[in-house]
C-alpha cells in the first residue's frame, strides 16, 4: 500500500527550511565580530542557502507523485494530468499565504521608505523608489519578478525569488511530461541537464561578466531546471517504477557529493557545476532517507522534530525574513556592537522568533488553504 505522506520527506522539508532560516539569522546586519573562530562558522552558516535546492528536488517528488502513481496502471503514453486541475490547486494551495506576506513585506517597505530609514532594499531601486516599489508589487503579484534582476531578490522579502521559480518550474513540468510519456524517466532528465547546461552558457557568453543578468540567468527555472526533475526519478523509484542503482541511495555517495559541493562553492565557485552537483547531493539524500524510512522508521525524537516542522515549513520559510527584519530593527543591534558570544545568542533568538512566527503563521492562514 502506497503511503498518502512520507515522513522522511516531511523530515527533509523541515531540515531545508531550518538550514535558510539558520543561514538568514547569521548574516550580519554591521561588521561581524572578528573571532577566528565565529568567522569559521559564519563561513559554515552560508551552507544553509542550499535548502532551497533540496526544496527543489523534494518539490520535484511532490508533484510527479500523482502522475507516478497513475502509471502504476497504465502504460506512460496514455497517463495525462489536467492542465486547468493542476493550476487551480496549486494556486489556491500556495498564493493566498504568499500574498498575505507579500503584502505584509511591502507594507513593511513602504513604512521604511516614508520614515526614511536605510534599508538595504530599497537601495537596490535604481530610480525613484516609491515608483519602482510600485513596479516591484505588481512584478511580485503575478510571480514575474524571477525576470528582471532588480526585482528578483525584492519583494520586501528575497525569498520570493524562489517561489517564482516554482511556479516557472510547474509549467516547465509539462513539458517535462510530454518527453516523459514517450521516454524513460532517466532519458527524459538527460534532455532536462542537456537544457540546463546548455541555455545558461549560451546565454551568459553574450552577456558581461558583471552584467546583473548573469546570476539572474544562472539562477533561472531552465537553469535549476535538472535539480526539480530529479525529485521525479526518486518518486518513481519509490513507486517501483524504475530500479536506481545502489549509489544512487548511498551514504558513501552522499558523502562524496557533499565534499564535491563544498569544493566547489568555497574553491571552485563554478555555478553551473554547482547547480547539478547540489542537485545529485540532494537526490542522493531524498533517496537515502526514503529507503531508510521503508526499511526501518526513525524513533529518533529529533528526526521527528524535523518532520512535524516539514508540515509547516512553507509557512516558515515565507515569513521568517520579515520577521527577522522586524526583530533586528526592534533591538536595534549592529553585528560590530556585538562580541561573538552575544551574536550567536542573537542569532540562535531570530532562529526561535522564525519558528514560532512560521507555526503561528501556519495555524492562522496557510492552514485554512491546504485542503
Amino acid at each position: 500500500m502506497i503511503p498518502d505522506r512520507l515522513e522522511s520527506i516531511d523530515f527533509l522539508r523541515g531540515a531545508a527550511a531550518v538550514m535558510v532560516v539558520l543561514h538568514h539569522s547569521m548574516i550580519p546586519s554591521g561588521q561581524p565580530p572578528q573571532d577566528q573562530w565565529f568567522q569559521a562558522l559564519l563561513h559554515v552558516s552560508t551552507l544553509g542557502a542550499f535548502g532551497v535546492p533540496l526544496f527543489f528536488t523534494i518539490s520535484g517528488f511532490c508533484i510527479h507523485l500523482k502522475w507516478s502513481k497513475l502509471a502504476l496502471a497504465a502504460e506512460p503514453e496514455n497517463v495525462r494530468i489536467d492542465f486547468g486541475a493542476f493550476w487551480r490547486r496549486r494556486f489556491w494551495r500556495l498564493y493566498p499565504p504568499y500574498l498575505v506576506v507579500l503584502c505584509l513585506s511591502m507594507g513593511l517597505m513602504l513604512a521604511a521608505y516614508l520614515a526614511g530609514k536605510d534599508v538595504y532594499l530599497l537601495t537596490t531601486y535604481p530610480g525613484d523608489k516609491l515608483r519602482w516599489m510600485g513596479y516591484d508589487f505588481l512584478a511580485h503579484l503575478f510571480m514575474l519578478h524571477g525576470f528582471h534582476p532588480v526585482l528578483d531578490t525584492n519583494g520586501g522579502n528575497p525569498a520570493f525569488w524562489s517561489l517564482a521559480r516554482e511556479e516557472y518550474l510547474y509549467l516547465l513540468y509539462f513539458a517535462f511530461l510530454f518527453v516523459r510519456r514517450r521516454a524513460s524517466v532517466v532519458r527524459t532528465n538527460a534532455y532536462v541537464l542537456a537544457v540546463s547546461l546548455v541555455f545558461p552558457l549560451t546565454v551568459t557568453y553574450f552577456l558581461p561578466s558583471d552584467s546583473p543578468w548573469v546570476k539572474l540567468v544562472g539562477s533561472s527555472a531552465l537553469a535549476l531546471w535538472f535539480q526539480w526533475t530529479l525529485g521525479a526519478i526518486s518518486v518513481e523509484a519509490f513507486l517501483g517504477l524504475i530500479t536506481l542503482p545502489r549509489w544512487a541511495s548511498s551514504g558513501f555517495s552522499i558523502a562524496g557529493w557533499g565534499v564535491l559541493a563544498y569544493l566547489n562553492h568555497f574553491y571552485v565557485e563554478a555555478w553551473i557545476v554547482g547547480n547539478c552537483v547540489w542537485a545529485m547531493l540532494f537526490f542522493t539524500i531524498v533517496n537515502f532517507c526514503i529507503r531508510r524510512e521503508q526499511i526501518k522508521p526513525s524513533d529518533s525524537l529529533v528526526y521527528h522534530w524535523f518532520a512535524r516542522v516539514g508540515i509547516w515549513s512553507y509557512s516558515l520559510y515565507l515569513i521568517h525574513i520579515p520577521v527577522q527584519a522586524v526583530v533586528r530593527y526592534l533591538l536595534r543591534l549592529k553585528g560590530a556592537e556585538l562580541g561573538a558570544g552575544a551574536y550567536i545568542a542573537l542569532s540562535l533568538f531570530l532562529i526561535v522568533v522564525s519558528l514560532a512566527a512560521g507555526k503561528a503563521f501556519f495555524h492562522l492562514i496557510e492552514r485554512r488553504f491546504i485542503r
